[in-house]
């Protein structure tokens, strides 16, 4: 009888080991994706973290020069590109292209309080709310795949009640976020 209680004992100790070794092992990847980046001294998949913090690179549009250095980063990188520009709508279709990581939104030129040199389509504090709207829609069309839009040189627009209660609605007509 001895013998058998001994036995029963040390299958238990052996079954809560084991279950204690399964339930803290490191979990493993379910599927590897093939948009996926993968670390090249770890040769494991980068995911997206699940944090807080967005890095945003603005004022694309003017050129394509640099492009290619955002990929190499391999981390979650949204890119905001100024509208109707000669390689805004290139960029937004570069950056969709090279996977499930980067975010382009839309670098909306909005009117400044230092007078600086205004972009083509830049929405002014003296426009009616109808040429506010169209402007603004014209600049979200140029620019395909934007989940959002931020402020280009915007201070003097981004005070003014008015002109943000427009561009506020319209994009939230058209579900497209505006982080600032």
């Amino acid at each position: 009888m001895k013998k058998y209680i001994s036995l029963i004992v040390v299958a238990i100790i052996v079954a809560v080991f084991g279950l204690i070794f399964l339930l803290n092992r490191p979990s493993k990847p379910t599927s590897k994706s093939k948009s996926e980046p993968i670390n090249e001294s770890t040769s494991k998949p980068i995911s997206k973290p699940k944090g807080l913090v967005a890095f945003v690179i603005d004022d694309w549009g003017y050129n394509r020069n640099n492009i290619d250095l955002v990929f190499q980063i391999q981390r979650p990188i949204t890119i905001s590109i100024l509208p109707n520009l000669h390689y805004s709508k290139a960029i937004a279709e570069t950056v969709k292209e090279n996977g499930e990581m980067y975010d382009v939104i839309l670098h909306l030129p909005l009117e400044s309080d230092r007078n600086m040199a205004a972009e083509v389509d830049t929405i002014r504090c003296n426009m009616e709310e109808d040429e506010i709207s169209s402007v603004l829609q014209k600049d979200i069309e140029s620019i395909p795949g934007i989940i959002g839009v931020s402020s280009h040189q915007g201070s003097k627009a981004t005070e003014d009640e008015r002109v943000m209660e427009v561009v506020l609605n319209e994009l939230k007509k058209k579900k497209i976020i505006f982080p600032g």
